[in-house]
């Protein structure tokens, strides 16, 4: 899993039907400082023994997300945090096995379990309320969440016109993490694909948007988080029951090569900012402050 904020709001979901009200019996977590490889891109920076005197014994109380981060609150006061993960979360119903190279299981009084496995990056924390405040208010700042009531076509159109950093690309504005430009929870790969609709090339700079573009790109982020939730997440990545979500991108490295749904010219995969972006080279015309 990927977390974004489609799938962060589908996961909350299911484990509030799944998770609420269980007891937590045991807490197994994977010391991430001694193991070698990818996973040392997770950040489990907090010793075992803090996430079981935080969590063990404790009844989960609710489900809740910020952006592209989770949050189990418990009757101890303390909540497990699961942020910005590249892996996978999984409920378990008793008597099957989690992944062996889960990075956290916590088992519950009935026999079930939940298992957390990085494949890249993430976060896995047990903090305590204030913490988790400090934690929400430090990777999201002033950032809101797309579709919310507070996501507004003014307050996307102001936050545009504060930007003073003229490099600054229109793919970059939609996903950076931190601080959050406007909008928070939004992924590489759903800036391609929302840029891909609103038919903007994401080598585009900010301020070379013409007001037109900017509502363009603004209607669809809403609409694109929109048609994701409603469809489960990407189908790329898997829900608490390892179903694949159902939403397709029109861009990305599965549709490379395949006509343009617009006007049928083949999509095609450039590199940008470290990582990889799918256009179709008619409907996302570079040039315009390119």
């Amino acid at each position: 899993m990927a977390m974004a904020y489609p799938e962060a709001v589908c996961l909350r979901a299911q484990m509030a039907g799944a998770l609420v009200d269980k007891e937590i019996a045991s807490v197994d977590v994977l010391d991430i400082t001694e193991v070698k490889g990818s996973w040392r891109f997770g950040s489990i920076n907090q010793p075992p023994d803090v996430f079981r005197q935080r969590l063990l014994g404790g009844v989960i109380t609710g489900a809740e997300s910020v952006a592209n981060s989770v949050f189990l609150p418990t009757s101890t006061g303390c909540a497990l945090v699961l942020g910005y993960l590249a892996g996978r979360v999984l409920y378990h119903p008793p008597g099957e096995t989690p992944p062996k190279r889960s990075c956290l299981r916590l088992r519950f009084a009935d026999d079930s379990q939940l298992s957390v496995t990085i494949s890249m990056w993430g976060l896995i924390r047990a903090l305590n309320d204030q913490e988790r405040r400090e934690y929400v208010t430090k990777w999201y700042g002033r950032a809101i969440e797309p579709n919310s009531k507070e996501c507004t076509w003014g307050g996307f159109r102001d936050a545009v016109s504060e930007v003073q950093d003229a490099k600054l690309s229109v793919k970059t504005f939609l996903h950076a993490f931190e601080p959050g430009y406007y909008v928070s929870g939004i992924d590489s790969g759903y800036a391609i694909e929302i840029l891909h609709r609103a038919r903007i090339h994401p080598k585009r700079k900010l301020v070379s948007l013409s007001p037109d573009e900017q509502e363009s790109c603004y209607h669809n982020v809403n609409a694109v988080m929109e048609e994701a939730i409603s469809k489960g997440g990407r189908s790329s990545e898997v829900d608490l029951y390892g179903r694949p979500g159902g939403f397709v991108p029109r861009a990305c490295k599965d549709t490379l090569g395949h006509p343009c749904r617009e006007c049928g010219t083949a999509i095609v995969k450039l590199t940008f900012e470290c990582g990889s972006s799918y256009v179709c080279p008619r409907c996302q015309e570079q040039g315009g402050g390119e």
